[in-house]
């Protein structure tokens, strides 16, 4: 159960901010190049069943809920500025940090910050494969 937890955690994400800024001329900026040792079905970590997408795409693309600290493997927070657990493990409580803004694109522009609505929208995404 905490195994699917974490993985849920670690996929939940939303868009924050641009990953890199690329050079004048770089193909990186009218495409995406993503290197990786294995065969990636969907760059949408939300509806894979791979660690590899999750763990290595998801941190590029999104802010999730919670981060690894890379050296001693511990959660760190990262959209949750707190969290506890709850019940033995069956129910997380998290704190959202404040002022999270979404990236803002020509196609969209958002209107607000990161509230709970979007953590719970996109966990029912996740469970739900008709969800939008």
């Amino acid at each position: 159960m905490s195994k699917l937890i974490c993985s849920l955690l670690f996929s939940l994400s939303v868009l924050s901010s641009p990953a890199w800024s690329a050079p004048a001329g770089d193909i990186r900026q009218t495409g995406f190049v993503y290197c990786v040792s294995g065969t990636l079905n969907t760059f949408n970590p939300q509806m894979v069943s791979s660690g590899l997408t999750v763990d290595t795409l998801a941190a590029q693309l999104y802010n999730r809920l919670l981060d690894v600290d890379p050296y001693t493997y511990r959660l760190k927070p990262d959209l949750a500025a707190s969290w506890e657990v709850r019940d033995n493990g069956a129910t997380y409580r998290f704190d959202l940090r404040s002022g999270v803004q979404f990236q803002q694109t020509n196609q969209f522009k958002p209107t607000r910050t990161l509230n709970a609505d979007d953590v719970v929208f996109s966990f029912a995404r996740m469970f739900d494969r008709h969800h939008p």
